[in-house]
Order: structure tokens, then C-alpha cells, then sequence
């Protein structure tokens, strides 16, 4: 009887340090995490075409259908070329690896443009416009790092931060399920 609850103290003991170990490793990576953020510089947002705005949430570009705020995290990493004309045009989105800049995804404004049907969002006039959303799944270039990869395809993710803003844009029409707006 002894000699199981031996066992059971060794392997309460194992499990123990386990944890441990586990709670170090998890510190240090999260310390490294800060001290590697607080080393980067400060500065904003590249905006091609159409002067962004700094607001207290991050960079807002205008668009046919108003202001749309930048994701924080695209400080230092993401470049917006605007072509945009009224209440038509592109906002193009790019970031850079191994020095060579990489298109991340466009909003088309206006009818029949280029990509997904996002749905249409009331302009400041009244009219409806169409938004589009022109994206590709990233495929990693021999010339890239696995981390300049993984952080195109995090910075690619924060159109879905732009899609939110739209979606609760006043007088938004979603698209349905058969591809048209409802």
C-alpha cells in the first residue's frame, strides 16, 4: 500500500514541475514579446493618393462611404495606396518582405469592380455604392523568412477589422447567401 501512493506522490511531483517549466517558458516568451515590441520605432501608417488621419484608434483613410480605421497593429508594416475618385476607385493594401512589397488585398468601390461582393454601404450623398473585396490566399516566395510569411498572412487578416467596420456601417446591405445584395 505504501508503494502506490509513492507512485502517485512521484507522479504529483513530475506533473508539478511540468507546469512549472511550462509557466517559465511562457514568461520568457512574453517577455521577449514586449521587450521586442518596445525596441520598434514609431511612426504611421503610409497613405498614398489620401492623407490618413490619426484619431486616438489608430489611422483613418476616407472612403466613398466614409472613414475607415486601420488596424493599430499595421503601424510601421502596411502601405495604402488610395486611387479613389467620388464614389469610385481602389484602396490598395501592401506590406513588404525581403525588401519587395506584397499586395495584401484591394476595396473596390463602385459597380461592378473586381472581387467579393462585400455589400453596399450608403455614400455621404445617400447613394448606394458597391464594395468589393479583391484577395488571394498568399503563396510563400523562396526569398521570404517563415516569419516574413506568417506576418503577411497576420497583416492580410486585419481586412477582416475593415469588414467589420462596414458591416456596421449605418444602412449597410449584406450580401445573401445566393451571391446578390438583399
Amino acid at each position: 500500500m505504501n508503494g502506490g501512493s509513492h507512485k502517485k506522490g512521484t507522479a504529483f511531483l513530475i506533473v508539478g514541475i511540468a507546469a512549472v517549466v511550462v509557466l517559465l517558458i511562457s514568461i520568457l516568451a512574453i517577455s521577449h514579446t514586449v521587450s521586442k515590441k518596445s525596441n520598434q520605432k514609431e511612426s504611421e501608417v503610409t497613405v498614398s493618393g489620401n492623407e490618413g488621419i490619426a484619431t486616438e484608434s489608430g489611422i483613418q483613410i476616407e472612403t466613398p462611404v466614409g472613414g475607415l480605421t486601420l488596424p493599430a497593429d499595421w503601424k510601421d508594416s502596411v502601405e495604402v495606396k488610395n486611387n479613389l475618385s467620388s464614389d469610385r476607385g481602389t484602396v490598395d493594401f501592401y506590406a513588404k518582405a525581403a525588401g519587395e512589397s506584397v499586395k495584401l488585398f484591394s476595396l473596390d468601390f463602385g459597380e461592378e469592380q473586381n472581387g467579393y461582393l462585400v455589400g453596399r454601404v450608403p455614400a455621404t450623398d445617400g447613394s448606394l455604392v458597391s464594395v468589393y473585396l479583391d484577395i488571394s490566399a498568399l503563396t510563400k516566395k523562396k526569398s521570404w523568412t517563415d516569419q516574413d510569411f506568417t506576418t503577411l498572412n497576420d497583416l492580410q487578416s486585419g481586412v477582416n477589422d475593415l469588414l467589420d467596420q462596414f458591416h456596421n456601417m449605418k444602412g449597410y446591405q449584406a450580401v445573401n447567401e445566393s451571391g446578390t445584395v438583399s
